[in-house]
């Protein structure tokens, strides 16, 4: 050891054998390799080195440590963990923060505690779902809440197909950019996602609104017609939400995809309800009585994406990593999102798919029996 090494509270031949360095000359501190349960000790200390990798002596924020030695007993002077805490009190702040355990920085974004974010939110959507749906029925009557439930599954089918499997995609892909740093990679990912659903919910609307008429019809109730085209921009709205949805999960951030949902919820509730009432208080027919009402689900959703949109700038502004990284081609990156996507897509397009074709056949059966002419 250099005459400039410091010791604290160390006397020679402390150890309990001879003084190596001769009378007078102070003890090297024994201290155990790097990775021996300290955790992240910072740049330049890699896992297995003392310090400093092949040096039998270096000095780290004004500390001086020694390899250990086999044989070196230890006992006495400063103990190795008291050692470490005294380097840390002389380290930079943030030198420190980067010896701070993982556990402590990444207690918000676990797993578990964004399942249960997601959960709590789905609990309160499910709850405000009920509140919507028991009072809606009472105010539309019988004719107009089917008008209702048909135009809503034909928007479920379309919504299902356009975004079933490119938010998960989205997510893993982010996930995997971000857990390596790769901020411009993330950039490029977050982008190609944000244009091809904003192409298909382009076209999602397209279809409802256009073929509003055809789509009603084949379903069994042509007077729906007008629900359908009141909730076609939801189809839009939804596909593009996504995108910034999948982009926070992907950074395991829960909390923007559970309070979209209840605004998306509250929205329906509200908006929903008054309009319904106050189309059934000035006597129109029940077809644009449940127009009106699903018509909250497009404003509810709108208002999600505003929401979505001035969370996601204000995150992005606060975002640090590296920019220096070169990120992967567009077909590239849109070939990985689809491996993903299109398997999720079809096996979660069965349930809605099912339900679209049995409402439709039994309507149409019902009809048929019955000899009544299409509404």
């Amino acid at each position: 050891a250099g005459p400039e090494t410091k010791h604290r509270g160390h006397r020679p031949g402390q150890n309990g054998g001879p003084d190596p360095g001769g009378p007078g000359r102070p003890q090297p501190v024994p201290l155990p390799r790097c990775g021996g349960g300290f955790g992240l000790l910072g740049p330049g200390l890699q896992r297995g080195d003392e310090y400093g990798p092949g040096q039998g002596h270096i000095q780290k924020w004004g500390v001086s440590h020694h390899r250990h030695r086999a044989g070196e007993k230890r006992g006495g002077g400063v103990r190795p963990a008291a050692a470490v805490r005294l380097s840390l009190r002389r380290a930079p702040q943030s030198m420190r923060k980067a010896v701070r355990p993982l556990g402590n920085r990444e207690k918000k974004s676990t797993f578990f505690g964004g399942a249960a974010i997601l959960a709590a939110g789905i609990a309160i959507v499910k709850l405000i779902g009920a509140v919507y749906k028991i009072p809606l029925g009472n105010i539309l009557g019988d004719e107009g809440f089917g008008h209702f439930n048909n135009a809503y599954v034909i928007y479920n089918l379309l919504l299902m197909v356009s975004t079933a499997g490119l938010p998960v995609a989205l997510s893993k892909t982010i996930s995997e950019a971000n857990a390596l740093g790769r901020r411009n990679q993330v950039h490029r990912v977050f982008n190609v996602a944000l244009v091809t659903f904003f192409l298909l919910g382009a076209v999602s609307f397209a279809v409802m609104f256009l073929f509003a008429q055809p789509l009603a019809d084949l379903q069994g109730d042509g007077m729906a017609v007008y629900a359908v085209q009141a909730i076609a921009p939801a189809c839009f709205f939804v596909c593009v939400l996504s995108t910034f949805r999948g982009y926070a999960q992907g950074h395991s951030n829960m909390v923007p995809t559970a309070v979209s949902q209840i605004i998306e919820a509250l929205g329906k509730l509200i908006i929903g309800l008054a309009l319904a009432w106050f189309l059934v208080q000035q006597g129109m027919s029940s077809a644009f009585s449940a127009a009106g009402a699903i018509f909250g689900v497009t404003c509810g959703a709108g208002i999600c994406l505003i929401y979505l949109i001035a969370d996601h700038v204000r995150r992005r502004r606060s975002e640090t990593g590296r920019l220096d990284d070169a990120p992967e081609d567009h077909g590239v990156i849109l070939k990985k999102l689809m491996v993903i996507a299109v398997p999720i897509t079809l096996c979660a397009s069965v349930t809605p798919i099912t339900s679209w074709l049995d409402t439709a056949q039994v309507q149409n059966i019902l009809r048929d029996i019955m000899g009544a002419q299409p509404a």
